[in-house]
C-alpha cells in the first residue's frame, strides 16, 4: 500500500470528523426552532447553514474519502453509486 495515500487519507478522516461535527451543531441550532411553515430570517440563514454543511461534509465523504479508499484498494474509478458500494 502507499504509504502516502494512507497519510493523506488520515488527513482527509481527521477533516470529516471536524465536518461532522460542525454539522451537527447545525442541526442541533435548527432542531430548537423545528419545522414551521413560515420561517424568520434569522432561522432561515441556520437551515442555509445546515444544507451548505451537510452538502461539504457528504463531499468529502464521496468523493475524497470512498475515492481514496478505491485508490488504496487499486479498484478502477467508477460512477458514484459504484463508488458508495
Amino acid at each position: 500500500m502507499n504509504e502516502d495515500l494512507l497519510a493523506l487519507l488520515k488527513s482527509e478522516m481527521e477533516l470529516f470528523d471536524s465536518s461532522i461535527e460542525t454539522l451537527k451543531n447545525s442541526y442541533n441550532d435548527c432542531f430548537e426552532f423545528g419545522i414551521k411553515a413560515n420561517y424568520e430570517y434569522e432561522e432561515l440563514i441556520y437551515i442555509d447553514a445546515l444544507t451548505s454543511r451537510f452538502a461539504r461534509t457528504s463531499d468529502i465523504l464521496i468523493q475524497k474519502i470512498l475515492r481514496l479508499i478505491d485508490e488504496i484498494e487499486l479498484i478502477s474509478e467508477g460512477s458514484l453509486i459504484d463508488r458508495i458500494n
